[in-house]
């Protein structure tokens, strides 16, 4: 599920314009600060630390089951 959160928010940089009002008025996106970057960030350490978790366990799991 991360990763599918990943594709979507890393599609963001290649939009120009996004909604900006409910009446339908776009605006223009003119640069990405750093928000969007953390964002992506937040997104990439959410899935290696489920991987990492995901890895560990079944690690554990045989550990203790043989």
């Amino acid at each position: 599920m991360a990763a599918k959160a990943f594709l979507i928010a890393g599609t963001f940089f290649f939009w120009k314009e996004i909604l900006a009002a409910e009446n339908g008025r776009m605006g223009r996106i003119y640069s990405l600060e750093t928000g969007y970057f953390l964002w992506i960030a937040s997104i990439a350490f959410l899935i290696a630390g489920s991987l990492y978790l995901s890895i560990k366990s079944k690690f554990i799991n045989h550990k203790f089951s043989s």
